[in-house]
């Protein structure tokens, strides 16, 4: 039960706010609900406390999910920095099909 699941990651996050694993699973939870908005909210604190390209690939796809171009581009520009191209390649297509998905 993902609502169960949750509950017991915000109790983690009550009792070490400084883990980043939580925050990870909780946004990943989110983002697969189709709840960008609250992935969102994990996903910044999570790429905050622990700054891996896979967190802020997630971060800009769903800022992409709510039409926040402008902030999912600035992941892929993170991601550049840390040298992972592939991932932001990858995260500038999710970006396109976004933008042409709302131009629809």
């Amino acid at each position: 039960d993902l609502d169960e699941a949750i509950k017991y990651f915000n109790k983690a996050i009550e009792l070490d706010p400084a883990m980043p694993g939580p925050y990870e699973n909780v946004g990943y939870i989110y983002y697969n609900m189709g709840n960008f908005d609250e992935a969102i909210k994990y996903q910044k604190r999570y790429v905050e406390l622990l700054p891996r390209p896979q967190g802020y690939f997630c971060l800009g796809a769903s800022y992409a999910n709510i039409g926040d171009f402008e902030s999912a581009l600035i992941s892929v520009a993170k991601l550049r920095s840390l040298d992972r191209n592939d991932l932001a390649d990858q995260l500038n297509r999710n970006i396109a099909d976004r933008k042409k998905a709302r131009a629809k």
